[in-house]
Parts: C-alpha cells; sequence; structure tokens
C-alpha cells in the first residue's frame, strides 16, 4: 500500500535507474538512519547483488518470481537459506523505503516469505577427493559448449573454485581487472561488496593456474566478466559430473554442487595437516 506522496510516483521516478540511483539514496539514508556500521555494509551489497542477478534496472522490471528464483540460484551455489533469507529481507527493506518515500506504488515483494531453516539440508553436501577432482577438470576440458561456455572455460573455472575456495557469487563478481596475472605472485581481488564478510580480499594464485587465466582472459577489457556463467552453473556441473562418471548424489544421499568445490579446498588443507587457524584464514572464515 502506497503511504508516500501521491505526487513523487512520477516518470522521473519510474526512469531511474535502481543500482544507480535509487540505491544510492536508499543508501545514504540508511546510513544516517543506522545504528551499526556493519548493517550498512551488509544490507547495501546484498541489495546490489540482488538486482544485478535479477537484472532489475528500474522498478518496473521488479518482480517476486523473478526474485525467488534468484533465492533459489544463490541456495543452489551454497549459500543457507538462513543467508538468503537476509538477502530478502534486504530487498523488502529497500522496497519499502521505494514506497515510504513516494517513489513507487507499493511493494512487488512485500508478500514474500523467506525460507525454513529447519529445513537446511547444507552438511549433505560433500568435498570432492583429489581423483574425482582431477577427473571432473580434465573430462570436462574435451566436453563440447553448454550453456554459453565452452568445455576448457567450463574446466579452468571449476579449478578456479577448487584452487581458491572462492565462492560462485564472488567468483560470479569478478572482471578481469580483478586479476594480478603478471605480479609476483600472482593475485585475484574480491571486492568488499561481493565478499561474504564485506571487505576487499586478495587471494594467491598458483602460477600455472594464473598462466591459464591469462590466456583465457587475454583479448576483454577490463570490466568484462572473468566468467561468463550462465543463471543456474549448477545444471553444467550436473552434466558434466555425469560425462565424468562421478555421481551427484552418491551412495550416502550427499551432493556435489558447485560449493562442493569450496569444500575440497578446505577438505584438502586438513588432509595436508594445516593448522587449524591458518585454515580458517585461508578459507576465509571469519565471525
Amino acid at each position: 500500500r502506497r503511504v508516500g506522496d501521491p505526487g513523487a510516483w512520477d516518470k522521473a521516478n519510474r526512469d531511474k535507474p535502481l543500482d544507480r540511483g535509487h540505491l544510492g539514496d536508499f543508501e545514504a539514508h540508511v546510513r544516517r538512519t543506522a545504528t551499526s556500521s556493519k548493517y550498512v555494509e551488509t544490507m547495501i551489497p546484498r541489495v546490489r547483488i540482488l538486482l544485478e542477478r535479477c537484472k532489475f534496472d528500474y522498478w518496473s522490471e521488479i518482480t517476486a518470481a523473478g526474485l525467488s528464483a534468484t533465492l533459489d540460484d544463490l541456495r543452489n551455489e551454497g549459500l543457507s537459506i538462513q543467508t538468503t533469507n537476509f538477502y530478502l529481507e534486504s530487498a523488502k527493506r529497500f522496497c519499502g523505503w521505494m514506497v515510504r518515500e513516494g517513489r513507487a506504488p507499493d511493494s512487488p515483494i512485500a508478500f514474500m516469505k523467506g525460507g525454513n531453516v529447519r529445513t537446511d539440508r547444507r552438511h549433505d553436501r560433500r568435498a570432492l577427493s583429489p581423483e574425482a577432482l582431477s577427473t571432473l577438470i580434465s573430462k570436462t576440458a574435451s566436453e563440447p559448449k553448454r550453456g554459453g561456455m565452452t568445455g576448457p572455460d567450463r574446466a579452468l573455472f571449476y579449478r578456479f573454485l577448487a584452487e581458491t575456495g572462492i565462492r560462485v557469487s564472488e567468483a560470479r563478481s569478478l572482471t578481469v581487472a580483478s586479476f594480478r596475472l603478471s605480479d609476483k605472485p600472482p593475485t585475484v581481488v574480491v571486492l568488499a561488496a561481493y565478499s561474504k564478510h564485506r571487505r576487499d580480499d586478495t587471494l594467491l594464485l598458483r602460477a600455472d593456474l594464473a598462466a591459464k587465466l591469462k590466456s583465457s582472459l587475454c583479448g576483454k577489457t577490463p570490466t568484462a566478466a572473468a566468467f561468463k556463467l550462465p543463471d543456474r552453473p549448477v545444471k553444467l556441473l550436473k552434466q558434466d559430473l555425469a560425462a565424468a562418471g562421478i555421481p551427484y548424489v552418491d551412495d550416502a544421499n550427499k551432493f556435489a554442487d558447485l560449493h562442493s568445490l569450496r569444500h575440497s579446498v578446505i577438505s584438502n588443507l586438513a588432509r595436508a595437516q594445516v593448522h587449524p587457524n591458518i585454515a580458517k584464514e585461508l578459507a576465509r572464515h571469519r565471525p
């Protein structure tokens, strides 16, 4: 229900971009009124990620169906139901502010409810063994193009996730400019707006992986996406796992999804007897 100034819902508000317009005003409002800076540093990036993933450029494009599908994708990529509930709550606060300010007539997502955290079965995910991971990568490299990605591109993406432990949502945010492949050692930077703990992260890359990335990114503009991922990359992984003879769900009813590649990094650190505190830092597990 509209509670703002009836005269404010005009063409200027309809034509004003969300991310590059309304969201900036909302952020300024939140910074003025919030009692905690952490609240701002978590909520605004969540809204920005949802707008980008849903391809909502203008208010008229916001739909509950589109937002629901993107939240499902985020859960498939490894986010918990609790975390995606936080994303939904952030989006609802933004939309509610739009209505209160008279910038929109009503919120198309006001009725949406979060998922039941008691049904979250993420612990059923499994890490891939080094042998299975090697098989997946080598087999995928010879597979045909799927979802707009060639076999070699998908193989490189899987290897990148498995060696860095980067989350899929973070990998999706990376551009060519995110990489410092000529540095010694080569690195990649995940910006605070996309990092789970909301600060810039610089991750080291192995020299051989950096060389493959340099070849893959050659010729792309600095602002181009490093990985051209489809909306639901988990579908590609399922197909590539099947081609490699690796079950998506094993006999113990444990899943091998994209977040499993991050689990594989953590398992390998434990297998190498890396001190837990160092492994925690490398995996970027922070309070």
